[in-house]
């Protein structure tokens, strides 16, 4: 058996907030940031 469901969610909390910390201190530190977004669909036919 692997580890419980409860163990697992802890577990990706921690994961998320020190990954979350860490970009927020990258992002600051990087004086511009450019995105950008692809909106074009595939028609099905």
């Amino acid at each position: 058996h692997g580890p419980s469901r409860k163990t697992v969610r802890r577990q990706l909390g921690l994961s998320y907030h020190k990954y979350r910390k860490e970009l927020r201190a990258t992002l600051a530190s990087i004086r511009a940031i450019a995105i950008t977004v692809d909106i074009w669909t595939k028609k099905q036919t």
